[in-house]
Order: C-alpha cells, then structure tokens, then sequence
C-alpha cells in the first residue's frame, strides 16, 4: 500500500499537467478494474466443506462471531488511530508544501518518499514480533514517537530539513503499527476461520479513521490559519492508541494464559 501510493504521489503531478484529473482517474479506474479481473481468475472459490468434510461456515456466522469478540475491536480501534493520522500527515503534506512556496513537483515528491518509507517499518514490524517484542509496547512505543514527530514536523520552529526528518520519522516508525496489526489479526480472532473477518473488521476501522481525521484536520487548519495546530489532532490520536495498546497487551496476555498447558 506505501508503495501503490508513493508511486500515484510521483506520477499524479506529470499526469495532471498533461491530460487532468480525469485522465488521472480513468487510469485508477482502469488499475482497480484490472486487479479485479486478476482476482476473479486467479483467487480459487471458497470450498463447499472445510478440510475436515464438515460444512464451511457461513459469512453470517463468521461476521457475528468475530463482532462478538472483543480482539477485532480494539485492532480496528487502533488502526483506525494510525490511519487517521497517517492520512492527517500525507493526505495534506502537498498542500502545506505549496502553500509554503514549494513547487507542486517536487511537494508530490517528497511526500512520496515519506509514505514510501513507511514501508520499513511494515517489514520491521514482523521481525520485532517474531523476536519476542511485546505487541504493547511495539504498537504504544510506536504511537508516542508519531505524536512526538508530529509536534516536531508541524508544532515547531525547526529549519525545514529538520521538520521534513521528523515526517519521515512518523511514517518510518508508524509503519510498524499495521504490521504489527496484521501479525496480531489470527491471534485475536475468535477461531481461525475467522482471521479473514478479523482482518476486514481491522480494515473497517482503518476506513473509518481516513473518513473522519482529515475534517479534523481541515478544521483545526482552517481556525488557526495555518498548519501550524494540526498536530493537535495527530496527536490527540496517537496518545489515545497508546490506551488502546495497553488494552492490546492486556488481552494478548490473557490469550497467552488460556494457550498455555496445565501443570499437575
């Protein structure tokens, strides 16, 4: 996903000054409409019974369950924060940099690079799990450095390069929360054949705090004058998470007691 939008964040510029915007979404419509055909044919179609021979369960069912469960929620809650803020940062990073004198080309750019780095943190995210890092402390780790980079990129009077460093940190860093996330998703899911409504729950909330954030934003900009108040909200979203993420390791610890084997 960083790659798929730093790439739209390069080319959107060159393909607006040439053709406009509805070249530009004709060609997103053509891209969706090939991934669609590309999955039509490759994805096979859900079996009739599951491995066992017993009936698959039913979509119904799979949804209530996995509602049910108090896990889908809070990774739906958390990736709703970091979307939120995510989408607050690069959805207006183009703007603020025009709006500083910077030439469109090169704000597209360097917004690019920034979403392009949350890539790091996606891939380290899996290694940090894999070598024993609690899921709380990666996720609330994670979310103090967002909100202090934040305050460094927007809330204060640093030279430029040291603002854009500080935007660069927040999606590098930030990246380990959805990875994060999506190694977590069949851990709390109510059964494992509830991963897949688990995950789409997850997305929901991601949707959700891309809805909501950037009005907020727009809002806290608008009121002040500048950007120079938005991190208010990235903030306040980020400190809410690291609640959330305390609330993470909570049940995560509680799923690991039930996992464990009795001793006589």
């Amino acid at each position: 996903m960083p790659a798929g939008m730093a790439s739209a964040l390069v080319l959107a510029p060159w393909i607006l000054e040439r053709w406009g915007w509805a070249t530009l979404w004709q060609l997103c419509a053509v891209a969706a409409a090939a991934i669609a055909a590309l999955l039509l044919v490759r994805v096979p179609p859900d079996p009739a019974r599951g491995a066992d021979g017993a009936p698959a369960v039913r979509v119904r069912a799979l949804a209530l369950d996995t509602l049910r469960a108090p896990g889908p929620w809070l990774l739906a809650l958390c990736f709703g924060l970091y979307a939120g803020q995510f989408i607050a940062v690069f959805g207006f990073l183009p703007t603020a940099y025009r709006d500083a004198g910077i030439a469109p080309g090169l704000a597209g750019s360097l917004t690019a690079l920034g979403v392009a780095v949350n890539i790091l943190g996606n891939v380290l995210s899996g290694r940090l799990v894999q070598h024993g890092v609690g899921r709380a402390r990666l996720l609330a780790g994670t979310s103090v450095v967002m909100a202090a980079a934040a305050v460094a990129a927007f809330g204060a009077e640093f030279p430029f390069g040291v603002r854009y460093a500080a935007v660069l940190l927040l999606s590098a860093v930030g990246g380990v929360i959805p990875g994060t996330l999506f190694t977590t998703a069949p851990r709390f899911a109510p059964y494992p054949g509830a991963v897949s409504t688990t995950t789409g729950l997850m997305q929901q909330g991601s949707a959700l705090g891309q809805f909501v954030s950037p009005p907020l934003v727009a809002a806290v900009a608008g009121a002040s004058g500048g950007w120079h108040h938005t991190w208010w909200v990235t903030s306040a979203f980020a400190l809410v998470n690291v609640v959330v993420a305390v609330a993470i390791g909570r049940l995560d610890g509680r799923i690991g007691e039930r996992a464990r084997p009795a001793t006589r």
